[in-house]
């Protein structure tokens, strides 16, 4: 490992708790880049998994579990079907906007003397 490499110790028992989710992971502290690091010292290419600058607590060792490749899929699964919620709630109101917007110019033509509404008039409405 790096020299702006510092193994962590701490009184919380993280590092122990790291290891539960895998016992090749490590945490340190990057001198260097002023931040926190957990390294899979099994890989021997890239040994960097994750980071945080805030001193690491419970939610990192949920992130390190979600993530682990057993899990990945599970993960990945969550986040498209919470995209595919907003994707149909973003849907949803645009409908709503166009039904309000198409209901004020049905309006509108309906109290209107005049039944044939210009394209300017249709966007003075809308607008």
């Amino acid at each position: 490992m790096t020299q702006y490499l510092q193994k962590i110790n701490d009184v919380y028992f993280i590092n122990e708790k790291i290891k539960e989710v895998n016992q090749h992971y490590e945490l340190y502290y990057n001198t260097k880049l002023k931040r926190y690091e957990v390294h899979d010292l099994s890989n021997k290419i890239c040994t960097f998994c994750i980071s945080q600058t805030e001193y690491p607590n419970f939610s990192l060792i949920i992130k390190l579990f979600k993530t682990k490749r057993e899990n990945a899929k599970k993960y990945l699964n969550e986040i498209e079907n919470h995209n595919k919620e907003l994707e149909i709630k973003q849907e949803n109101h645009l409908l709503d906007s166009a039904k309000t917007k198409f209901s004020e110019v049905i309006n509108f033509a309906n109290k209107s003397t005049n039944k044939n509404l210009s394209r300017e008039q249709i966007l003075n409405i809308i607008t």
